[in-house]
């Protein structure tokens, strides 16, 4: 869990919607490594300063500090380290005594013949659990071949624990080995992230991918939210809308349109998030009666009074009945997190949705 293998995991887990898990057997494992290799590279560099100390005749080793100090400081930034990459640790499984002495004395693997792999045993029925409760796919990344491969093919379960997963889990075939983090990273993570990054950095400087337009998408999408807006309205506020009324919010100019980042939500599907500012125009009419009294615009009073001033039109006409109709034009500028769901193959778009709106409704 350290390394330029774990970074470059770390890297795509975010873009790639991939959780990384591990036992907890395996995270104590860990940090007793870090604690050793801090305590080791203490030692060193006390031998290192006391050899300076004797040729140079000035003191270094003071400003040392204790030994249990740095191995606390070790231990916190490797807890960070986990912490950042959103490591999820999951707890021992509840097993007995009597299941892990029988596997023991069956020499089962993860046992061997010697009677070593109680640890391992351990982590291999928390990778039972872990697949048994979800449908995912679920990769193991381990080392140790000896125990847990077949002989001769370091990315394939020994036939004894394929046998066991076959038994325990729902379509088994979701659950693969492979030897190395590097492996992973070079089958399920570089491909994948290449094509994420592609797709974004095309986007980002020529606003199409593909089939797939920005642009055009944006505009489709936020003119029918801005039409179920404006129904929400009418809805909210008990509207009832005559002939001779009207009430829309209307998309003006796209003012800006960038993408903010590409996830990949599956190995078909892309998400879009795009960050986009525009001109809404709101529209309203109403016929006046005789007394002048106006009972509909008030509805979207408040919308109107966050116009500038000179985006803020009145008119007055005459309708062919006889009766004056007052309409309102005003125009706002509002900033939306688009999310837009593609077809990662032909790019046609699957869903459209605004995250963050900046608009009085």
């Amino acid at each position: 869990m350290q390394g330029g293998d774990f970074d470059r995991l770390g890297s795509g887990i975010d873009l790639l919607g991939i959780s990384v898990v591990i036992p907890d057997i395996v995270k104590r494992e860990f940090l007793k490594h870090v604690r050793k290799q801090a305590g080791e590279a203490y030692r060193r560099a006390k031998s290192v300063a006391s050899e300076i100390e004797k040729l140079s005749g000035r003191d270094i080793r003071s400003g040392f500090g204790e030994l249990e100090e740095h191995l606390d400081a070790a231990l916190d930034t490797a807890e960070a380290r986990l912490a950042r990459f959103g490591v999820q640790v999951v707890p021992t499984p509840s097993v007995s005594i009597e299941t892990i002495l029988e596997r023991d004395l069956e020499a089962r693997k993860p046992f061997d013949h010697e009677g070593r792999g109680f640890r391992d045993t351990l982590i291999f029925l928390t990778l039972i659990g872990i697949a048994k409760s979800s449908d995912q796919r679920v990769v193991f990344v381990s080392k140790n071949s000896d125990d847990f491969a077949a002989r001769g093919d370091k990315n394939q379960f020994h036939e004894q624990l394929l046998e066991e997963i076959q038994l325990e889990v729902n379509d088994p075939e979701r659950i693969e080995l492979i030897h190395t983090l590097s492996e992973f990273n070079e089958k399920h993570i570089l491909p994948r992230l290449a094509r994420v990054e592609g797709v974004q950095n095309a986007l980002k400087s020529e606003e199409k991918w593909r089939q797939f337009e920005l642009l055009h998408e944006v505009g489709e999408g936020l003119s029918a939210y801005l039409s179920r807006l404006t129904q929400r309205m009418k809805d909210e506020r008990n509207i009832i809308i005559r002939p001779d009324q009207e009430l829309d919010l209307v998309l003006g100019q796209l003012r800006e349109v960038n993408t903010e980042s590409v996830l990949e939500l599956s190995e078909s599907e892309l998400l879009v998030i795009a960050m986009v500012t525009a001109s809404i125009e709101l529209l309203i009419s109403d016929a006046w009666d005789e007394s002048g009294q106006i009972d509909f615009a008030s509805a979207a009073q408040a919308w109107i009074e966050g116009a500038t001033g000179d985006k803020k039109k009145h008119f007055i006409r005459e309708t062919s009945s006889g009766s004056r109709l007052f309409m309102t034009s005003a125009e706002r500028i509002g900033a939306f997190r688009c999310l837009i769901t593609i077809d990662s193959e032909s790019g046609e778009v699957k869903s459209f949705d605004v995250g963050i709106v900046d608009l009085e409704d």
